[in-house]
């Protein structure tokens, strides 16, 4: 739970509710809302092709092109 730290005056009366947001944890799996990347959640260790992402230096170059079309 976070700290609040200062100094608070008042006439009236305080309300409120700090705990709105959760105790906190410290576990990234446990987070709400958690990244996707391609509609993948981000847990775990993942390769890119698991994200739909072709690796870097894989390619077509002009060659390969010219192969496919002759």
């Amino acid at each position: 739970m976070p700290n609040i730290h200062g100094t608070l005056s008042s006439t009236g009366t305080l309300v409120g509710n700090l705990n709105q947001y959760g105790t906190g944890t410290d576990n990234y799996e446990d987070l709400r809302n958690l990244p996707q990347i391609n509609n993948v959640l981000v847990i775990g260790n993942k390769s890119l092709d698991a994200y739909g992402i072709q690796p870097t230096n894989e390619y077509a170059d002009s060659t390969d092109i010219d192969h496919f079309f002759n």
